[in-house]
Protein backbone atom coordinates (compact mmCIF):
# COMPACT_ATOMS: atom_id res chain seq x y z
CA UNK A 1 0.00 0.00 0.00
CA UNK A 2 1.02 3.60 -0.38
CA UNK A 3 0.99 4.11 3.36
CA UNK A 4 3.20 1.06 3.95
CA UNK A 5 6.08 2.24 1.78
CA UNK A 6 5.44 5.96 1.71
CA UNK A 7 8.98 7.28 2.45
CA UNK A 8 10.59 4.85 0.04
CA UNK A 9 7.97 5.47 -2.63
CA UNK A 10 8.48 9.21 -2.38
CA UNK A 11 12.21 8.69 -2.82
CA UNK A 12 11.62 6.47 -5.82
CA UNK A 13 9.25 9.01 -7.35
CA UNK A 14 11.90 11.66 -6.81
CA UNK A 15 14.46 9.53 -8.63
CA UNK A 16 12.06 9.04 -11.53
CA UNK A 17 11.23 12.74 -11.60
CA UNK A 18 14.91 13.66 -11.69
CA UNK A 19 15.45 11.41 -14.71
CA UNK A 20 12.47 12.93 -16.49
CA UNK A 21 13.71 16.41 -15.69
CA UNK A 22 17.09 15.65 -17.24
CA UNK A 23 15.51 15.20 -20.66
CA UNK A 24 13.24 18.19 -20.26
CA UNK A 25 16.19 20.44 -19.50
CA UNK A 26 18.04 19.22 -22.56
CA UNK A 27 20.75 16.98 -21.13
CA UNK A 28 21.99 13.54 -22.02
CA UNK A 29 21.07 10.76 -19.60
CA UNK A 30 21.31 7.05 -18.94
CA UNK A 31 18.15 4.93 -18.86
CA UNK A 32 16.70 5.21 -15.38
CA UNK A 33 17.75 1.73 -14.25
CA UNK A 34 21.43 2.45 -14.88
CA UNK A 35 23.15 4.10 -11.96
CA UNK A 36 26.19 4.31 -9.75
CA UNK A 37 26.93 1.17 -7.67
CA UNK A 38 25.30 -1.13 -10.23
CA UNK A 39 26.66 -4.42 -11.57
CA UNK A 40 26.95 -5.05 -15.30
CA UNK A 41 27.35 -8.48 -16.85
CA UNK A 42 30.94 -9.73 -16.87
CA UNK A 43 32.97 -11.38 -19.63
CA UNK A 44 32.72 -13.36 -21.81
CA UNK A 45 29.49 -11.44 -22.47
CA UNK A 46 29.50 -7.75 -23.30
CA UNK A 47 27.41 -5.40 -21.19
CA UNK A 48 25.19 -2.82 -22.85
CA UNK A 49 24.63 0.74 -21.64
CA UNK A 50 22.03 3.02 -23.13
CA UNK A 51 20.07 6.18 -22.53
CA UNK A 52 18.48 9.22 -24.11
CA UNK A 53 19.51 12.53 -25.63
CA UNK A 54 17.00 15.24 -26.66
CA UNK A 55 18.12 15.26 -30.31
CA UNK A 56 20.18 12.71 -32.21
CA UNK A 57 23.80 13.79 -32.34
CA UNK A 58 27.13 12.06 -31.81
CA UNK A 59 27.39 10.43 -28.38
CA UNK A 60 30.81 9.41 -27.06
CA UNK A 61 30.92 6.74 -24.35
CA UNK A 62 34.02 6.58 -22.17
CA UNK A 63 34.87 3.49 -20.17
CA UNK A 64 37.38 4.41 -17.45
CA UNK A 65 38.37 7.47 -19.54
CA UNK A 66 38.93 5.33 -22.64
CA UNK A 67 36.71 6.43 -25.51
CA UNK A 68 34.76 3.70 -27.25
CA UNK A 69 33.20 3.70 -30.70
CA UNK A 70 30.42 6.25 -31.11
CA UNK A 71 27.15 5.12 -29.58
CA UNK A 72 24.43 3.85 -31.89
CA UNK A 73 21.61 6.38 -32.30
CA UNK A 74 17.96 5.38 -32.58
CA UNK A 75 15.55 8.26 -33.38
CA UNK A 76 12.35 8.36 -31.29
CA UNK A 77 9.17 10.39 -31.16
CA UNK A 78 10.32 12.72 -28.37
CA UNK A 79 13.93 11.75 -27.63
CA UNK A 80 16.81 10.01 -29.36
CA UNK A 81 18.05 6.78 -27.83
CA UNK A 82 21.78 6.06 -27.70
CA UNK A 83 23.27 2.64 -27.07
CA UNK A 84 26.81 1.34 -26.58
CA UNK A 85 28.23 -2.18 -26.23
CA UNK A 86 31.08 -2.25 -23.72
CA UNK A 87 34.15 -4.46 -24.12
CA UNK A 88 33.95 -7.80 -22.25
CA UNK A 89 35.19 -7.08 -18.73
CA UNK A 90 36.25 -9.49 -16.00
CA UNK A 91 34.34 -9.70 -12.75
CA UNK A 92 37.37 -8.96 -10.59
CA UNK A 93 35.70 -6.52 -8.22
CA UNK A 94 37.37 -3.44 -9.69
CA UNK A 95 35.14 -0.35 -9.74
CA UNK A 96 34.64 1.46 -13.05
CA UNK A 97 33.33 4.81 -14.29
CA UNK A 98 31.21 5.08 -17.44
CA UNK A 99 30.54 8.46 -19.05
CA UNK A 100 28.33 9.47 -21.97
CA UNK A 101 28.73 12.89 -23.55
CA UNK A 102 27.76 14.94 -26.57
CA UNK A 103 28.69 18.35 -27.93
CA UNK A 104 25.45 20.17 -27.19
CA UNK A 105 23.84 18.17 -24.38
CA UNK A 106 26.56 17.80 -21.77
CA UNK A 107 27.72 14.59 -20.15
CA UNK A 108 26.59 12.15 -17.50
CA UNK A 109 28.55 9.57 -15.52
CA UNK A 110 27.86 6.55 -13.36
CA UNK A 111 30.59 5.38 -10.97
CA UNK A 112 31.49 2.48 -8.71
CA UNK A 113 30.22 0.13 -11.43
CA UNK A 114 31.25 -3.51 -10.94
CA UNK A 115 31.17 -6.35 -13.42
CA UNK A 116 29.82 -9.73 -12.38
CA UNK A 117 26.67 -11.76 -12.89
CA UNK A 118 23.27 -10.07 -13.18
CA UNK A 119 20.29 -12.08 -11.96
CA UNK A 120 16.61 -11.14 -12.38
CA UNK A 121 14.38 -12.19 -9.45
CA UNK A 122 10.68 -12.33 -10.32
CA UNK A 123 7.35 -13.76 -9.20
CA UNK A 124 4.63 -13.12 -6.66
CA UNK A 125 4.45 -12.63 -2.90
CA UNK A 126 6.90 -15.32 -1.81
CA UNK A 127 9.52 -13.55 -3.91
CA UNK A 128 8.40 -10.13 -2.62
CA UNK A 129 8.74 -11.44 0.99
CA UNK A 130 11.62 -9.44 2.43
CA UNK A 131 14.67 -10.09 4.60
CA UNK A 132 13.12 -8.31 7.64
CA UNK A 133 10.31 -10.91 7.60
CA UNK A 134 12.41 -14.10 7.81
CA UNK A 135 13.54 -16.15 10.80
CA UNK A 136 16.53 -14.57 12.60
CA UNK A 137 16.00 -11.40 10.58
CA UNK A 138 18.08 -9.16 12.87
CA UNK A 139 21.13 -11.37 12.48
CA UNK A 140 20.59 -11.79 8.73
CA UNK A 141 20.27 -8.03 8.24
CA UNK A 142 23.56 -7.36 9.99
CA UNK A 143 25.37 -9.99 7.90
CA UNK A 144 24.64 -7.96 4.77
CA UNK A 145 27.51 -5.62 5.71
CA UNK A 146 29.91 -8.42 4.72
CA UNK A 147 28.80 -8.38 1.07
CA UNK A 148 29.66 -4.99 -0.49
CA UNK A 149 30.17 -6.63 -3.90
CA UNK A 150 26.52 -7.63 -4.08
CA UNK A 151 24.40 -4.79 -5.44
CA UNK A 152 20.61 -4.54 -5.11
CA UNK A 153 17.83 -2.98 -7.19
CA UNK A 154 14.05 -3.16 -6.64
CA UNK A 155 11.30 -2.18 -9.06
CA UNK A 156 8.16 -0.48 -7.77
CA UNK A 157 4.92 -2.30 -8.53
CA UNK A 158 3.30 -0.55 -11.51
CA UNK A 159 1.18 -1.84 -14.40
CA UNK A 160 1.17 -0.80 -18.05
CA UNK A 161 -1.10 -1.65 -20.99
CA UNK A 162 1.83 -1.24 -23.40
CA UNK A 163 5.50 -2.33 -23.31
CA UNK A 164 7.82 0.23 -21.70
CA UNK A 165 11.55 0.78 -22.14
CA UNK A 166 12.04 2.05 -18.57
CA UNK A 167 10.29 1.08 -15.33
CA UNK A 168 7.90 3.94 -14.46
CA UNK A 169 8.93 3.99 -10.79
CA UNK A 170 11.98 2.59 -9.01
CA UNK A 171 11.53 1.53 -5.39
CA UNK A 172 15.23 0.99 -4.66
CA UNK A 173 17.96 2.37 -6.90
CA UNK A 174 21.20 0.39 -7.19
CA UNK A 175 22.58 0.04 -3.68
CA UNK A 176 25.60 -1.60 -2.09
CA UNK A 177 24.46 -4.51 0.07
CA UNK A 178 24.28 -3.34 3.68
CA UNK A 179 22.02 -3.65 6.73
CA UNK A 180 20.15 -0.63 5.40
CA UNK A 181 19.72 -1.79 1.80
CA UNK A 182 18.29 -5.20 2.72
CA UNK A 183 16.01 -3.74 5.39
CA UNK A 184 13.44 -1.71 3.48
CA UNK A 185 10.58 -3.00 5.60
CA UNK A 186 8.06 -5.81 5.24
CA UNK A 187 6.98 -6.21 1.61
CA UNK A 188 9.33 -3.38 0.63
CA UNK A 189 12.90 -4.49 -0.03
CA UNK A 190 14.91 -6.56 -0.28
CA UNK A 191 13.52 -9.87 -1.56
CA UNK A 192 14.65 -12.58 0.88
CA UNK A 193 14.81 -15.45 -1.64
CA UNK A 194 16.73 -13.26 -4.08
CA UNK A 195 19.12 -12.15 -1.34
CA UNK A 196 19.86 -15.56 0.15
CA UNK A 197 20.27 -17.08 -3.31
CA UNK A 198 22.72 -14.35 -4.29
CA UNK A 199 24.56 -14.44 -1.00
CA UNK A 200 25.26 -18.15 -1.33
CA UNK A 201 26.31 -17.80 -4.97
CA UNK A 202 28.72 -15.06 -3.91
CA UNK A 203 30.11 -17.17 -1.06
CA UNK A 204 30.80 -19.92 -3.61
CA UNK A 205 32.36 -17.93 -6.47
CA UNK A 206 33.35 -14.54 -4.98
CA UNK A 207 32.17 -12.79 -8.15
CA UNK A 208 30.19 -9.51 -7.88
CA UNK A 209 26.45 -9.94 -8.27
CA UNK A 210 23.71 -7.60 -9.40
CA UNK A 211 20.34 -8.72 -8.02
CA UNK A 212 17.36 -7.06 -9.71
CA UNK A 213 14.08 -7.71 -7.90
CA UNK A 214 10.84 -7.25 -9.86
CA UNK A 215 7.75 -8.94 -8.43
CA UNK A 216 4.15 -8.43 -7.30
CA UNK A 217 2.12 -10.45 -4.79
CA UNK A 218 -0.96 -12.36 -5.88
CA UNK A 219 -0.18 -12.17 -9.59
CA UNK A 220 -0.60 -14.84 -12.25
CA UNK A 221 1.97 -16.00 -14.77
CA UNK A 222 -0.14 -14.48 -17.55
CA UNK A 223 0.58 -10.97 -16.25
CA UNK A 224 4.32 -11.62 -16.59
CA UNK A 225 4.04 -13.10 -20.08
CA UNK A 226 4.20 -11.22 -23.36
CA UNK A 227 1.31 -11.40 -25.83
CA UNK A 228 3.60 -13.49 -28.06
CA UNK A 229 3.91 -16.09 -25.31
CA UNK A 230 0.22 -16.18 -24.43
CA UNK A 231 -0.73 -16.81 -28.06
CA UNK A 232 1.10 -20.15 -27.86
CA UNK A 233 -1.15 -21.53 -25.11
CA UNK A 234 -4.83 -22.41 -25.37
CA UNK A 235 -5.85 -19.87 -22.77
CA UNK A 236 -9.51 -19.08 -22.33
CA UNK A 237 -8.60 -15.78 -20.70
CA UNK A 238 -9.64 -12.94 -22.98
CA UNK A 239 -9.17 -10.16 -20.44
CA UNK A 240 -6.45 -8.74 -22.69
CA UNK A 241 -9.35 -7.34 -24.73
CA UNK A 242 -10.52 -5.36 -21.69
CA UNK A 243 -7.22 -4.02 -20.32
CA UNK A 244 -7.63 -0.47 -19.11
CA UNK A 245 -5.15 1.89 -20.71
CA UNK A 246 -5.04 4.13 -17.65
CA UNK A 247 -5.17 1.63 -14.76
CA UNK A 248 -4.75 -2.02 -15.74
CA UNK A 249 -5.43 -4.68 -13.14
CA UNK A 250 -2.14 -6.34 -12.09
CA UNK A 251 -3.55 -9.70 -13.19
CA UNK A 252 -4.49 -8.61 -16.69
CA UNK A 253 -2.47 -10.40 -19.35
CA UNK A 254 0.99 -8.95 -20.05
CA UNK A 255 0.61 -5.81 -17.91
CA UNK A 256 3.55 -6.68 -15.63
CA UNK A 257 5.65 -7.96 -18.49
CA UNK A 258 5.10 -4.54 -20.07
CA UNK A 259 6.07 -2.42 -17.07
CA UNK A 260 8.27 -4.55 -14.80
CA UNK A 261 10.16 -6.94 -17.10
CA UNK A 262 10.20 -5.61 -20.67
CA UNK A 263 12.26 -2.54 -19.67
CA UNK A 264 15.23 -4.76 -18.79
CA UNK A 265 15.50 -6.76 -22.01
CA UNK A 266 17.96 -4.16 -23.31
CA UNK A 267 20.35 -5.07 -20.47
CA UNK A 268 22.68 -8.07 -20.64
CA UNK A 269 21.85 -10.54 -17.86
CA UNK A 270 23.21 -13.90 -16.70
CA UNK A 271 20.00 -15.58 -15.55
CA UNK A 272 16.70 -15.40 -13.67
CA UNK A 273 15.02 -16.99 -10.66
CA UNK A 274 11.29 -17.21 -10.09
CA UNK A 275 8.89 -17.92 -7.20
CA UNK A 276 5.31 -17.94 -8.43
CA UNK A 277 2.41 -20.27 -9.12
CA UNK A 278 0.12 -19.88 -6.14
CA UNK A 279 -2.18 -17.56 -8.13
CA UNK A 280 -2.45 -20.16 -10.91
CA UNK A 281 -3.30 -23.11 -8.67
CA UNK A 282 -6.86 -23.18 -10.00
CA UNK A 283 -5.72 -24.21 -13.49
CA UNK A 284 -2.57 -26.34 -13.37
CA UNK A 285 -3.22 -27.78 -16.85
CA UNK A 286 -2.88 -24.33 -18.42
CA UNK A 287 0.22 -23.57 -16.33
CA UNK A 288 1.77 -26.68 -17.88
CA UNK A 289 1.93 -24.59 -21.06
CA UNK A 290 2.18 -20.98 -19.90
CA UNK A 291 5.14 -21.40 -17.56
CA UNK A 292 7.62 -23.12 -19.91
CA UNK A 293 6.47 -20.91 -22.76
CA UNK A 294 7.07 -17.79 -20.65
CA UNK A 295 10.62 -18.96 -19.89
CA UNK A 296 11.38 -19.56 -23.56
CA UNK A 297 9.83 -16.24 -24.57
CA UNK A 298 11.89 -14.32 -22.00
CA UNK A 299 15.02 -16.02 -23.33
CA UNK A 300 14.19 -15.23 -26.92
CA UNK A 301 13.43 -11.58 -26.25
CA UNK A 302 16.54 -10.97 -24.11
CA UNK A 303 18.73 -12.65 -26.70
CA UNK A 304 17.20 -10.87 -29.70
CA UNK A 305 17.32 -7.46 -28.01
CA UNK A 306 20.82 -7.57 -26.56
CA UNK A 307 22.60 -10.00 -28.83
CA UNK A 308 24.62 -10.78 -25.70
CA UNK A 309 22.35 -12.50 -23.17
CA UNK A 310 22.52 -16.25 -23.70
CA UNK A 311 19.62 -17.55 -25.80
CA UNK A 312 19.23 -20.35 -23.23
CA UNK A 313 20.11 -18.35 -20.13
CA UNK A 314 19.70 -20.30 -16.87
CA UNK A 315 16.28 -20.02 -15.25
CA UNK A 316 15.57 -21.29 -11.74
CA UNK A 317 12.30 -21.57 -9.84
CA UNK A 318 10.95 -22.61 -6.47
CA UNK A 319 8.53 -25.52 -6.50
CA UNK A 320 5.68 -24.39 -4.28
CA UNK A 321 6.02 -24.92 -0.54
CA UNK A 322 3.52 -26.72 1.66
CA UNK A 323 0.37 -24.70 2.21
CA UNK A 324 -2.14 -24.82 5.04
CA UNK A 325 -2.50 -27.63 7.55
CA UNK A 326 -4.61 -30.01 5.46
CA UNK A 327 -2.72 -33.19 4.61
CA UNK A 328 -5.72 -34.60 2.74
CA UNK A 329 -6.38 -31.96 0.06
CA UNK A 330 -5.10 -32.83 -3.42
CA UNK A 331 -6.75 -29.99 -5.35
CA UNK A 332 -4.52 -27.03 -4.52
CA UNK A 333 -0.78 -26.95 -5.06
CA UNK A 334 0.07 -30.56 -6.12
CA UNK A 335 -1.06 -30.00 -9.70
CA UNK A 336 0.87 -26.76 -9.98
CA UNK A 337 4.03 -28.37 -8.59
CA UNK A 338 3.76 -30.99 -11.33
CA UNK A 339 3.05 -28.41 -14.02
CA UNK A 340 6.00 -26.32 -12.87
CA UNK A 341 8.14 -29.14 -14.30
CA UNK A 342 6.06 -29.45 -17.51
CA UNK A 343 4.76 -32.81 -16.19
CA UNK A 344 8.21 -34.40 -15.95
CA UNK A 345 8.60 -34.17 -12.17
CA UNK A 346 12.17 -32.92 -12.47
CA UNK A 347 14.26 -30.30 -14.27
CA UNK A 348 16.10 -29.80 -16.48
CA UNK A 349 14.06 -31.84 -18.96
CA UNK A 350 13.42 -31.79 -22.72
CA UNK A 351 10.66 -29.18 -22.37
CA UNK A 352 12.68 -27.03 -19.93
CA UNK A 353 16.39 -27.09 -20.82
CA UNK A 354 18.87 -25.27 -18.59
CA UNK A 355 16.18 -24.85 -15.93
CA UNK A 356 16.81 -25.59 -12.24
CA UNK A 357 14.50 -25.97 -9.26
CA UNK A 358 14.42 -25.78 -5.48
CA UNK A 359 11.94 -28.15 -3.81
CA UNK A 360 10.25 -26.43 -0.87
CA UNK A 361 7.40 -28.73 0.12
CA UNK A 362 9.14 -29.60 3.38
CA UNK A 363 9.78 -25.92 4.16
CA UNK A 364 6.19 -24.84 4.76
CA UNK A 365 5.16 -22.57 7.59
CA UNK A 366 4.37 -24.44 10.87
CA UNK A 367 1.13 -22.46 11.19
CA UNK A 368 0.17 -23.20 7.58
CA UNK A 369 0.79 -19.67 6.31
CA UNK A 370 1.16 -19.41 2.56
CA UNK A 371 4.31 -17.32 3.15
CA UNK A 372 6.86 -19.54 4.94
CA UNK A 373 9.49 -17.59 6.85
CA UNK A 374 12.33 -20.01 6.12
CA UNK A 375 13.67 -18.37 2.99
CA UNK A 376 17.29 -19.17 3.86
CA UNK A 377 16.92 -22.83 2.90
CA UNK A 378 14.98 -21.90 -0.22
CA UNK A 379 17.81 -19.61 -1.32
CA UNK A 380 20.42 -22.25 -0.48
CA UNK A 381 18.65 -24.93 -2.51
CA UNK A 382 18.27 -22.60 -5.48
CA UNK A 383 21.96 -21.76 -5.19
CA UNK A 384 23.02 -25.42 -5.15
CA UNK A 385 20.91 -26.11 -8.23
CA UNK A 386 22.34 -23.03 -9.95
CA UNK A 387 25.87 -24.15 -9.17
CA UNK A 388 25.16 -27.41 -11.01
CA UNK A 389 23.05 -26.11 -13.90
CA UNK A 390 23.97 -22.45 -14.39
CA UNK A 391 27.64 -22.63 -13.41
CA UNK A 392 28.36 -26.18 -14.55
CA UNK A 393 29.66 -27.61 -11.27
CA UNK A 394 28.68 -31.22 -11.90
CA UNK A 395 29.90 -32.49 -8.52
CA UNK A 396 27.30 -30.46 -6.62
CA UNK A 397 24.48 -32.60 -5.21
CA UNK A 398 21.26 -30.67 -5.53
CA UNK A 399 18.26 -32.71 -6.70
CA UNK A 400 17.47 -35.30 -4.07
CA UNK A 401 16.34 -38.74 -5.26
CA UNK A 402 14.55 -38.94 -8.63
CA UNK A 403 12.46 -41.91 -9.75
CA UNK A 404 14.34 -44.01 -12.27
CA UNK A 405 12.00 -46.96 -12.85
CA UNK A 406 9.37 -49.03 -11.06
CA UNK A 407 7.65 -52.36 -11.19
CA UNK A 408 4.21 -53.40 -9.97
CA UNK A 409 3.15 -56.99 -9.43
CA UNK A 410 0.90 -59.23 -7.36
CA UNK A 411 2.25 -59.82 -3.90
CA UNK A 412 1.58 -63.54 -3.98
CA UNK A 413 -2.00 -63.08 -2.82
CA UNK A 414 -5.25 -61.45 -3.84
CA UNK A 415 -5.17 -58.72 -1.23
CA UNK A 416 -2.27 -56.52 -2.28
CA UNK A 417 0.19 -55.51 -4.98
CA UNK A 418 3.87 -54.80 -4.47
CA UNK A 419 5.89 -52.08 -6.17
CA UNK A 420 9.65 -51.76 -6.26
CA UNK A 421 10.48 -48.12 -6.93
CA UNK A 422 14.04 -47.50 -8.03
CA UNK A 423 15.64 -44.07 -7.57
CA UNK A 424 18.61 -42.34 -9.14
CA UNK A 425 20.51 -39.31 -7.84
CA UNK A 426 20.62 -40.83 -4.39
CA UNK A 427 24.26 -40.20 -3.52
CA UNK A 428 25.10 -37.00 -1.71
CA UNK A 429 28.76 -37.03 -2.74
CA UNK A 430 29.06 -40.38 -1.01
CA UNK A 431 27.83 -39.08 2.36
CA UNK A 432 24.89 -41.46 2.43
CA UNK A 433 26.38 -44.10 0.11
CA UNK A 434 23.37 -43.87 -2.20
CA UNK A 435 20.98 -45.37 0.35
CA UNK A 436 17.40 -44.13 0.56
CA UNK A 437 16.46 -43.09 4.09
CA UNK A 438 12.83 -44.02 4.71
CA UNK A 439 11.39 -41.51 7.20
CA UNK A 440 7.69 -42.22 6.65
CA UNK A 441 5.69 -45.23 5.58
CA UNK A 442 3.09 -43.10 3.82
CA UNK A 443 2.79 -40.82 0.81
CA UNK A 444 2.80 -43.33 -2.06
CA UNK A 445 -0.45 -43.82 -4.00
CA UNK A 446 -1.36 -46.04 -6.94
CA UNK A 447 -3.66 -44.66 -9.63
CA UNK A 448 -6.42 -47.08 -10.66
CA UNK A 449 -7.95 -46.22 -14.03
CA UNK A 450 -11.23 -47.07 -15.71
CA UNK A 451 -11.81 -45.06 -18.87
CA UNK A 452 -11.34 -41.39 -17.99
CA UNK A 453 -11.78 -41.98 -14.25
CA UNK A 454 -8.82 -42.41 -11.88
CA UNK A 455 -9.03 -43.43 -8.24
CA UNK A 456 -5.94 -43.29 -6.02
CA UNK A 457 -5.31 -45.81 -3.28
CA UNK A 458 -2.74 -45.24 -0.55
CA UNK A 459 0.09 -47.69 -0.09
CA UNK A 460 2.42 -48.48 2.79
CA UNK A 461 6.19 -48.48 2.37
CA UNK A 462 7.56 -51.76 3.70
CA UNK A 463 11.29 -51.41 3.32
CA UNK A 464 14.13 -49.56 1.62
CA UNK A 465 17.21 -51.27 0.25
CA UNK A 466 20.00 -49.18 -1.19
CA UNK A 467 18.25 -47.07 -3.86
CA UNK A 468 14.95 -48.99 -3.87
CA UNK A 469 11.75 -48.55 -1.88
CA UNK A 470 9.29 -51.43 -1.53
CA UNK A 471 5.64 -50.35 -1.28
CA UNK A 472 2.55 -52.46 -0.74
CA UNK A 473 -0.72 -51.32 -2.37
CA UNK A 474 -4.26 -52.69 -2.17
CA UNK A 475 -5.60 -54.11 -5.41
CA UNK A 476 -7.54 -51.77 -7.65
CA UNK A 477 -11.36 -52.10 -7.55
CA UNK A 478 -12.95 -54.49 -10.01
CA UNK A 479 -12.87 -53.08 -13.52
CA UNK A 480 -9.96 -50.72 -12.74
CA UNK A 481 -6.33 -51.20 -13.76
CA UNK A 482 -3.21 -49.79 -12.08
CA UNK A 483 -1.81 -47.01 -14.24
CA UNK A 484 0.59 -44.83 -12.24
CA UNK A 485 2.18 -44.19 -8.88
CA UNK A 486 2.51 -40.76 -7.28
CA UNK A 487 4.14 -39.49 -4.11
CA UNK A 488 3.37 -36.60 -1.71
CA UNK A 489 0.47 -35.38 -3.84
CA UNK A 490 -0.90 -33.12 -1.11
CA UNK A 491 -1.08 -29.40 -0.34
CA UNK A 492 0.85 -30.09 2.85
Amino acid sequence: SLRMANPVLLAALLVSTLHQASSQTGTIRFANYYGSHMVLQRAPKSAIVWGYIPVCERVVVQFDEKSLADAKLIPGTSECQWKSVLPPTDGDGKAHVITASSTNYGKVSISDVLFGDVWICGGQSNMVFTVPQVYNSSEEIQKAADYPNIRLFTVQRVTSATPLDEPPVILQQWSVASPESVNGGAWGYFSAVCWFFGRDIYDTYKVPLGLLSSNWGGTRVEAWSSPDALKKCATSDHRNEKVSVTAPNPNDPSVLWNSMMHPFIQMTIFGAIWYQGEANAGNPALYNCTFPVMINDWRQKWYETTGQTDMQFPFGFVQLAANGNNNVSVDGFPGIRWSQTASYGYVPNPAMPNVFMAVAMDLGDPQGNIHPRDKQDVGLRLSLAAQAIAYGDKDVYYTGPIINKLSLSNNGNDESMQSIINFKNTSNNGLNNGVIELRSLYGFEVGCVQGSVTHYLEGIAKDSKENNVLVSFPHCPKGYKPDSIRYAWRDN
